[in-house]
């Protein structure tokens, strides 16, 4: 029996493999065929089998109808600055992240198109301090404001959910290594986005949403790793210190404190990061550069051997669990409401949530769970 052929545009496929960052090898491998029968496709000379084009739509992230016209002249994929310095690795599916998360932004205000978006405050203010003090008072925050949970992960949760009630979409990423990255911002005047790396420690996520919140504030987008070697990570890296550890109040709670175990003392009271606690420190004259290395060092051992327990252990979470915290209670809730009000089907929420249809209900329970707790 013949294969049926499918009468794709090779030039929309080498577009689209090359906004998602995927290697002729990456693909080929992925579907199942040879580099050259690849190239083949992409240059015309002949075309790929339904059964193979449909396993390369989806290692592309794209409906398979979209091959069949031409290239679009604008990139769906969002311009964001790569502040990795000396970074050159970037995977595919940070690619598909960064695509996912523009398209998630329009799908919530497709599905949201009556409801008031609140625009992102205007900064003015050119020093990270102070602008990081122009946007508390803007959401409504005082020096003293701090989250009273008594976890790290309730304290991400307190501030995710602050951000996202004024408009934030707020969403992180799983199965990327912390390495790569450890968030970006996509700047927007109204519904900005911050993704983090779902990889990260609940203090670093803290600290990685304050400063993408400080892309945002600058009117910037990135991609970040926190290094301290361009002027703009630098800004968004003083702008959540002061954010998260206001200047007053700080110095007054270190100089109540002795000086043994001060990085504990300090990452436990503001729920950050010790070494989050240990730059501030360092900023403000406490600790010197080589006090802070240390700290590095020690977090960076401490959190690796975190992780090995974590993957030795069997209790992960379940994979609506997962999908919910990655795309966020805003997301969901906008998917929810386009349900209740028959917008949508169950069959168009399971491709909004890119999730199966058995586990649209899970992640929209789980939402609910969340809000109530």
């Amino acid at each position: 029996m013949t294969s049926i052929k499918m009468p794709i545009f090779a030039s929309t496929l080498k577009w689209a493999r090359s906004e998602g960052h995927i290697s002729e090898l990456e693909l080929a491998k992925h579907a199942g065929i040879s580099v050259s029968k690849l190239q083949e496709f992409e240059s015309e000379i002949s075309l790929p089998t339904y059964a193979q084009m449909k396993k390369i739509a989806s290692k592309l992230d794209r409906p398979l109808p979209f091959f069949f016209g031409p290239p679009p002249q604008i990139s769906d994929v969002p311009q964001t600055t790569d502040f990795r310095h000396g970074k050159n690795n970037f995977p595919s599916n940070l690619a598909r992240a960064i695509k996912r998360a523009e398209s998630h932004r329009r799908t919530y205000l497709e599905l949201m198109g009556g409801e008031s978006i609140k625009p992102v405050p205007q900064i003015r203010s050119i020093s990270a301090n102070e602008a990081a003090r122009e946007f508390r008072q803007a959401l409504n925050l005082n020096i003293f404001d701090l989250p009273k949970e008594s976890s790290n992960e309730k304290a991400f949760r307190y501030w995710r959910q602050l951000l996202e009630s004024e408009d934030f979409l707020i969403m992180q990423v799983s199965r990327i290594p912390l390495e790569i990255f450890r968030g970006f911002s996509i700047y927007h005047d109204s519904l900005p986005i911050i993704v983090i790396n779902g990889a990260d420690s609940a203090a670093g996520k803290i600290f990685t949403l304050f400063h993408e919140l400080g892309h945002i504030a600058t009117r910037t987008s990135g991609l970040c790793l926190f290094t301290e070697k361009d002027r703009v990570e630098v800004f968004c890296n003083r702008f959540a210190e002061e954010f998260l550890m206001p200047t007053q109040t700080f110095s007054n709670f270190v100089r109540d404190q002795e000086f043994s175990k001060l990085v504990e003392k300090v990452a436990k009271k503001y729920r950050v990061s010790q070494l989050a606690a240990a730059y501030r420190l360092k900023s403000l004259g406490f600790l010197t550069n080589s006090e802070v290395d240390l700290v590095r060092v020690q977090s960076e051992e401490a959190w690796q051997e975190h992780r090995e327990r974590l993957r030795e252990s069997t209790g992960a979470p379940s994979p609506h669990i997962i999908q919910y915290r990655d795309l966020g209670a805003k997301y969901v809730e906008g998917v929810s409401q386009a349900i209740q009000r028959n917008q949508i089907s169950i069959l168009d929420a399971s491709y909004f949530l890119n999730a199966r249809v058995a586990s649209v209900d899970k992640i929209i329970n789980e939402h609910n769970r969340q809000m109530v707790g």
